[in-house]
């Protein structure tokens, strides 16, 4: 699958195409890559895309590492989780921990591409808030005309990076 993603990538134009056979061995480049991105082959990097199911570390636990430490090479970054296993509870769990999108397998080229366009030309927001820290859930900003259903109200959200507003 990783040398497949990887082909299909490269087919697809993107410039520096990263891989990692397993969790480990991603945590490790990605903290070189936090320290020099030269020395670790690379000159910049957009967007992460993680598999759920991968030995040593899975992609959950990168992720909440990517997106929570202080040490991550970019806690801002979009990540998109691809998994095999595209239940709810799954797509859930991701959501919650602040992953950008999910990509469920077997996908397509035409759903991989809308994947990472949708991670990387259609940024969005990041919100911090007491249970949550991450791109802000919403798509769209439509007016709301149902009942409040947050916890906290707006007064108690901070928008900490807003790419739309540079």
């Amino acid at each position: 699958m990783l040398r497949m993603l990887s082909s299909v990538l490269f087919t697809l134009r993107v410039g520096n195409v990263v891989t990692a056979s397993d969790g480990g061995q991603a945590t490790d480049t990605l903290k070189l890559m936090g320290d020099n991105l030269i020395k670790a082959g690379m000159v910049s990097f957009d967007a992460v895309m993680l598999n759920w199911m991968m030995l040593r570390v899975d992609g959950l636990t990168l992720f909440k590492w990517l997106r929570e430490e202080k040490t991550s090479p970019d806690r801002f970054m979009p990540f998109v989780m691809v998994s095999d296993a595209a239940d709810v509870d799954k797509i859930t769990a991701a959501r919650a921990a602040g992953v950008t999108e999910c990509l469920a397998k077997p996908y397509s080229i035409t759903g991989l591409i809308s994947g990472m366009v949708a991670v990387i030309d259609n940024l969005r927001q990041f919100v911090l808030v007491p249970q949550y820290f991450g791109p802000d859930r919403r798509r769209e900003r439509l007016p709301h005309s149902g009942p409040e259903r947050r916890f906290f109200g707006d007064d108690d959200a901070e928008v900490v990076y807003d790419e739309n507003a540079a």
